[in-house]
């Protein structure tokens, strides 16, 4: 190939030009206003795969926008959802627990929420409205496999850390493949959870899989996750987080045709 001028020009003008552009993005579920943030490659010319990011109890923070974002780098659109309400975020273990419950409380609430987050997504114009997964961290987790539990129109769910949801599903309602990626260190989530789910998806006749990984525990892909050390029930493993996001990029490649193009980095 012979480069001209003109082309090199070009190529220096995309690469000066390409961004990877976070959009905060309001929307409506159950008369309450939800804050999401829309996260994708600006440079991209067509509508790519698209994936909704249900963060961890603290809510849709910089941690969850880092996901986002690291989906992005890899040629998928993203949304951040938003499951509190006006982008609310948490710090404090306590509140954020006590915040969590009152969710957990009201399934219906949760899946109107999850439901809206998708559809911002497929209607945003950036994402491919044919190709939609779901990814969920901790109660993101079981927020995402809930979805996919009622039937979702989703190619697939990931769910890192999560919690193993008592939501029975009916044979044949499972529209998405699933993937978990637990830890095996995970005090949070019981060994008779995890037999009741695996009970569950083959009762279902889900095409699903569920990883365990060594030495994890809860919340073992978020960094942040060591400051709550006290707690005895979380950390972090740099090891676990890389695998289980290898992971997932393949599961998202092969539900949705596609080839993502680079891993991106996590940050706090």
């Amino acid at each position: 190939m012979r480069w001209t001028i003109a082309t090199i020009m070009l190529v220096c003008a995309v690469n000066v030009f390409a961004a990877i552009r976070s959009d905060t993005i309001p929307y409506e579920a159950g008369g309450v206003t939800m804050q999401g943030t829309l996260v994708y490659d600006d440079a991209a010319a067509a509508s790519r795969p698209g994936v909704v990011v249900f963060p961890e109890i603290w809510g849709a923070n910089d941690y969850a926008k880092s996901r986002g974002r690291m989906l992005a780098e890899s040629g998928y659109v993203a949304f951040v959802a938003d499951m509190y309400g006006g982008g609310k975020t948490i710090e404090e273990p306590k509140e954020a627990f006590a915040i969590a419950e009152i969710l957990y409380a009201q399934p219906k609430v949760i899946i109107d929420r999850a439901v809206a987050a998708v559809t911002t997504l497929r209607t945003s114009g950036k994402a491919d409205p044919s190709r939609i997964a779901a990814i969920g961290y901790c109660m993101g987790g079981g927020i995402a496999l809930n979805l996919a539990f009622v039937g979702a129109d989703l190619k697939t769910v990931v769910a890192f850390h999560a919690s193993l949801v008592k939501r029975v599903p009916e044979m044949g309602q499972i529209k998405a493949s699933i993937l978990v990626l637990n830890g095996a260190a995970d005090k949070l989530v019981s060994p008779q959870e995890t037999q009741d789910f695996i009970a569950m998806m083959q009762a279902a006749n889900a095409k699903w899989e569920l990883v365990i990984l060594r030495n994890a525990m809860h919340s073992y892909t978020n960094p942040n996750s060591d400051t709550y050390k006290a707690l005895g029930t979380v950390g972090y493993n740099a090891s676990a987080d890389k695998r289980s996001w290898q992971l997932m990029l393949t599961q998202l490649d092969e539900a949705m045709d596609y080839r993502h193009t680079s891993a991106g980095t996590a940050t706090p």
